[in-house]
């Protein structure tokens, strides 16, 4: 074999490996460092955490669109609602993954929020004494 089938045999098992070996390695479980970052990435995309524009179906004009700021400054969450020049916290906050709950006083009315993140948008729903109503949003910035 003459010198120059040689390097090119060499550079073409080299690519070959180069190609082939993230998709080996996957199927092997042998990188597990490329499975962590998938999860990771995963799990910032339904990150809870942030600001989002939302808007309520079914309710007064002025309670219909805000802001939600989910926040964790230590190891509680914290929410807060602005809508328009009114700033309510949330209390009761519960956190489940992609999921939150809490309660806001809305003109001296509780109302109970669920709420779910999938990638940049919201969804959920909200309750009073005068029934049930879907909320939606998206992720602000």
């Amino acid at each position: 074999m003459k010198l120059h089938q040689l390097r090119s045999s060499y550079l073409m098992v080299s690519g070959l490996l180069f190609i082939c070996f993230p998709a080996l390695a996957n199927v092997l479980d042998i990188c597990p460092q490329q499975k962590d970052l998938t999860i990771k990435s995963e799990w910032f995309k339904n990150d809870i955490l942030g600001v989002w524009e939302y808007t309520a179906e079914n309710v007064p004009y002025e309670y219909s669109t805000g802001i939600i700021y989910i926040t964790k400054p230590e190891k509680e969450l914290k929410v807060k609602v602005v809508i328009g020049e009114s700033s309510l916290e949330g209390i009761n906050v519960v956190e489940d993954k992609n999921e939150v709950r809490f309660q806001v006083y809305v003109e001296g009315q509780m109302v109970d929020v669920n709420l779910s993140v999938r990638g940049n948008d919201l969804s959920g729903q909200g309750s009073t004494t005068d029934g049930i109503f879907p909320l939606s949003g998206k992720r602000k910035g």
